[in-house]
């Protein structure tokens, strides 16, 4: 009987301090799917902050069509919504004024992470699964790929085993190409609108350093790639110098 009224009185105890916790809000708490953050140059760290944008609904669902991994989006200036939808391995082109569906893509696209639309509605996509990025053109109706985006051979700007992992892309007025690749600091991927690679755009600076210098003074372009893909770039590099000069 004593332990019958003691699990009574603890289970009892224990109903009426559980709601007392507090709660932690979870982010469904103020209706949208995401947090807002605001990065912080005095703290050095991302500090959250109120929402920046609210947005009007969200949904998944187009007619019969179920996004299940959207990675980018385009919005062409006639109101067509174009997805790029990377677990349906296609895109999701939607007519925001007629509802009318189009899918872009498959059988080609694998991994598609980035969309866009050029000014003669041209659709580019970047696919981070087959290593390269397609430009699709509408012909009697059907979406075909009309250009091809990818690593180049025997070009000064990759080694044989360097990655080429898209995942954004966009062109220019001129109608040039650039493709953001994952991992690669040596800026956009530029081509032509036909798909010749000619070089990077917007490539990270190197430092007027006298370790660079000196670098660039000894050392072939060859070697200095060799030296920037190591881990240990700065001491392999002193101790190259210094065995040179002293």
């Amino acid at each position: 009987m004593k332990k019958r009224v003691a699990f009574i009185l603890g289970f009892t105890f224990l109903a009426l301090w559980m709601p007392q916790r507090t709660v932690t809000p979870t982010v469904a708490d103020n209706g949208l799917p995401y947090n807002t953050y605001t990065y912080s140059t005095s703290r050095e760290q991302l500090i959250q902050t109120q929402d920046a944008y609210v947005p009007l609904s969200i949904t998944q669902n187009f007619g019969p069509y179920q996004l299940v991994s959207p990675q980018d989006v385009y919005v062409s200036v006639d109101d067509i919504l174009y997805i790029a939808d990377e677990g349906n391995r296609n895109v999701l082109k939607y007519n925001l004024i007629t509802d009318e569906i189009d899918l872009i893509g498959d059988g080609i696209l694998n991994r598609p992470r980035g969309v866009h639309v050029d000014t003669q509605g041209r659709v580019y996509v970047a696919d981070f699964g087959t290593k390269a990025a397609y430009q699709f053109t509408e012909l009697e109706g059907e979406y075909v790929v009309t250009a091809t985006y990818q690593k180049p051979p025997n070009s000064p700007f990759f080694e044989e085993d360097d990655p080429f992992d898209p995942t954004k892309v966009v062109t220019d007025k001129g109608d040039n190409v650039y493709v953001l690749l994952a991992g690669n600091i040596n800026g956009l991927a530029q081509f032509k609108n036909d798909g010749e690679f000619f070089g990077y755009f917007g490539g990270n600076r190197i430092p007027a350093t006298f370790e660079n210098t000196v670098r660039s003074l000894l050392f072939d372009e060859q070697t200095r790639r060799e030296f920037s893909k190591s881990s240990l770039n700065r001491s392999i590099t002193s101790r190259l110098i210094n065995r040179v000069l002293f």
